[in-house]
């Protein structure tokens, strides 16, 4: 056939990880001389390798290289999409029609099937939302339709007034039809873990509208803020482009209580770190996670200083810039960023400086915040320990290096060690210690000894 504009050729495979081993998702990708390669740029943006380039979609966790070697022979945990045949186009030669491929589809789509689990397992993507969503398609259980029915709606998705949950709006079918089902829905449930005592793990797979606006404010932040979802580029593309009169991007800013224009991204948003306290004396400043910026500008907002105190900034129009506190008290600060044409509003961090606070050591203060916390669920062979949990801290002297992998040094509040204990897309819900609502709380104490710990620097100390 014609070459001329092949760009790469992609497989998966479900067999076993090793010779009488269990069955795994595999990905291949091949080139046009169908050479097999390791990393593609497939969307203009720069080389992705495999297989992390496919687990964006499909699911899964890749890990790092283990002495060049993929962990656990290469599994992933990734899984099958199902396939959806409203994201296809299709040839006007009869045997390529959509009418014609029907068939096809629903025995790629039951196969897809045939690799889900039967039964949660603890730890794992349960498969119950692509489940629903294939069998919905094709009339339920054993698929016994022949065609595809695409205005399918999840139980979870229906309006109160059509069966659905108590509390699910009028519109929340259309949200899932035309925002929903387009932009989010394939990537979304190959996501999330199935943990018996708790549903957190699994809000990230949108199954129903309470999960979907359960994360309102990640949404707000990472689809009209950051510009970083939906993730791949023809579906982001799309998402804010018009389709049969809708927008999706207007639909869903509607659901969220936002104004897409005003709010869509590119514009400039400052973002001075998180509140926090710090030993009386130099003190670092971290506006690295601030949105479509090009010029900083700090200063002390008004009344920003403790009585007496001539503390002054260093760097005050670089991304991260020091102030030496010396007074003990309250230094409040606010920050505005440019992208060169618009300035954004500003973003102000207050930082409670006290001689009684000392800079935060790894082996002090976190290794045992860490012990106190986490380490009960995320072992092996404690009372507490989770079957299949996918990180692991009870290994000492790997806890340090494993510890790192989820820091964020730019956007320190973005830590998953910050961000999965206050609540966040974790199994074991909100933990004691790293609640948000006050910063000078008791119950907010190990939170701050993270986060003091990464704006440190995250030393092994």
């Amino acid at each position: 056939g014609n070459r001329d504009e092949l760009l790469a050729t992609v497989a998966m495979e479900f067999s076993p990880a090793s010779p009488g081993g269990p069955m795994i998702t595999k990905f291949y990708t091949f080139g046009p001389d169908d050479e097999r390669l390791t990393s593609i740029d497939l969307d203009g943006r720069g080389a992705k390798f495999m297989p992390g380039l496919c687990n964006v979609c499909h699911g899964g966790r890749p890990e790092p290289l283990a002495n060049g070697l993929f962990p656990h022979n290469g599994d992933t945990d990734a899984q099958f999409l199902p396939w959806d045949l409203e994201t296809f186009e299709f040839s006007d030669n009869p045997l390529y029609t959509r009418a014609a491929q029907e068939g096809e589809f629903k025995a790629l789509n039951s196969g897809s099937l045939s690799t889900y689990p039967l039964a949660p397992v603890e730890g794992k993507w349960s498969g119950a939302a692509a489940r629903e969503l294939i069998e919905g398609w094709y009339g339920g259980a054993g698929l016994p339709s022949e065609t595809v029915d695409t205005e399918f709606v999840p139980n979870g998705w229906r309006a109160e007034i059509n069966g659905g949950p108590i509390g699910n709006p009028a519109g929340s079918e259309a949200l899932y039809l035309e925002v929903i089902a387009p932009n989010c829905r394939a990537c979304h449930i190959q996501r999330g873990q199935f943990f018996s005592e708790h549903e957190q793990g699994e809000l990230i797979d949108f199954a129903s509208y309470a999960k979907f606006m359960d994360y309102r404010e990640r949404l707000v932040e990472t689809v009209y803020n950051e510009g970083t979802m939906p993730d791949a580029r023809v579906t982001f593309e799309n998402f804010w482009s018009e389709d049969d009169g809708i927008i999706a991007a207007e639909r869903l800013a509607h659901y969220l209580g936002i104004d897409a224009v005003e709010q869509r991204p590119g514009r400039p948003i400052a973002n001075a770190g998180p509140d926090r306290t710090a030993p009386v004396g130099v003190v670092a400043l971290n506006g690295l996670a601030s949105e479509f910026a090009t010029t900083f500008a700090w200063s002390f907002s008004t009344n920003g200083r403790p009585s007496g105190s001539n503390a002054a900034i260093s760097g005050a129009n670089t991304a991260t810039p020091t102030i030496v506190t010396d007074a003990p008290g309250a230094y409040r600060l606010q920050l505005i960023v440019s992208d060169g044409n618009l300035d954004s509003d500003p973003d102000e961090i207050k930082i409670v400086s006290s001689f009684g606070v000392r800079s935060v050591s790894f082996a002090n203060d976190v290794v045992p915040v860490i012990g106190e916390t986490c380490m009960s669920c995320h072992s092996v062979g404690s009372e507490n320990s989770v079957a299949g949990i996918p990180v692991k801290f009870d290994e000492p002297a790997l806890l340090y290096e494993r510890l790192k992998r989820y820091v964020n040094f730019e956007d320190i509040v973005a830590s998953a060690l910050l961000t999965k204990p206050s609540g966040q897309q974790h199994g074991g819900d909100a933990i004691v210690g790293f609640d948000l609502s006050e910063l000078d709380s008791a119950d907010s104490s190990d939170y701050q000894v993270v986060a003091q710990w990464i704006a440190e620097g995250a030393l092994r100390n």
